[in-house]
């Protein structure tokens, strides 16, 4: 039975680092360099041209014909309540185990449900703003506003 001497098994994996360094050091910037430069060029032959939003509508309304009714009624639908729906930014402020304290974000998105002349009510789920420092909301792509709790 033979025994290894632990001198000669560090390094060998001296060796196998070196070995997988340099694979690694040439491949990364063959790979940032070459290759996705190609795939970005290949995925750009597969995009769309840029529609302006009338155009979308037109095009949607040409693909319909050929769903069916409960498909044409989904798309109708969502065009409807997609006003209503509201992307909810947060900030957390935590501490970790070295007691360090740190702001942490966090996201999700809720739901217009009541209008005055004054506010806008809307309704999330509680994880997404417990503990929350401040409250962002983003209606339909317009800027973030502060929201509060109620």
């Amino acid at each position: 039975m033979k025994i290894n001497n632990p001198i000669s098994t560090i390094a060998k994996f001296m060796a196998l680092g070196v070995v997988l360094g340099g694979v690694i050091g040439f491949s990364v910037p063959f790979t940032t360099g070459f290759v996705i430069p190609h795939l970005e060029e290949s995925l750009e032959d597969r995009t769309e041209p840029e529609t302006s939003e009338e155009d979308t509508d037109t095009l949607n309304v040409a693909n319909m014909a050929s769903l069916d009714e409960a498909s044409k009624n989904t798309i109708e639908l969502v065009k409807k309540v997609k006003p209503s729906i509201v992307c909810i930014t947060t900030k957390t402020t935590a501490q970790d185990w070295f007691y360090q304290t740190y702001e942490s974000e966090g996201a999700g998105s809720g739901v217009i449900f009541h209008e005055d002349d004054n506010n806008i009510y809307i309704v999330t789920n509680a994880h997404v703003v417990s503990g929350a420092d401040s409250v962002l909301v983003s209606v339909s792509d317009s800027d973030l506003a502060e929201a509060s709790l109620v």
